[in-house]
């Protein structure tokens, strides 16, 4: 979905009969959501919120049971708010939120943050772990 600058939201859906069928065309009529075909009404495709709905559904959705439909909208608000808050590569770290909101990508502030993340690693690693003792092998005498 996407928001214009006077607030119309648009749907975006492709020419499949999941998208196209009388329960969604009843649905929609009742709301102020316009509903758009990628490469008919648009001159682009939606293959990338499609890769999205992959993700939402694979890493999310299939993992866990939902007995029924009345689970089903809380299942996915909680995926799509645990998507949005996750750094993505193809958004060069930054979260979905981010990035809507505006916030590009340092370069400099993420190189700072890698340095910073590896010292806190490495500092905590070494203050929870004893000093490994050297291995000391047994005298020949008692391997015989």
């Amino acid at each position: 979905m996407s928001v214009d600058a006077v607030g119309h939201i648009d749907l975006i859906v492709d020419g499949g009969p999941e998208n196209n069928n009388r329960f969604v065309t009843d649905f929609l009529d009742s709301t102020d959501i316009r509903k758009l075909v990628a490469r008919v009404d648009v001159r682009y495709s939606n293959s990338m919120i499609e890769a999205v709905n992959k993700i939402i559904k694979y890493d999310y959705i299939f993992r866990k049971p939902i007995p029924d439909p009345e689970h089903a909208v809380p299942a996915a608000a909680e995926a799509i708010g645990d998507y949005n808050e996750r750094p993505h590569y193809a958004l060069k770290g930054l979260c979905p939120n981010q990035s809507h909101s505006g916030l590009s990508f340092d370069k400099e502030a993420y190189r700072t943050a890698l340095i910073d993340s590896r010292e806190r690693r490495l500092s905590e690693n070494r203050a929870s772990c004893n000093p490994c003792m050297p291995f000391a092998l047994e005298s020949e005498e008692n391997l015989a």
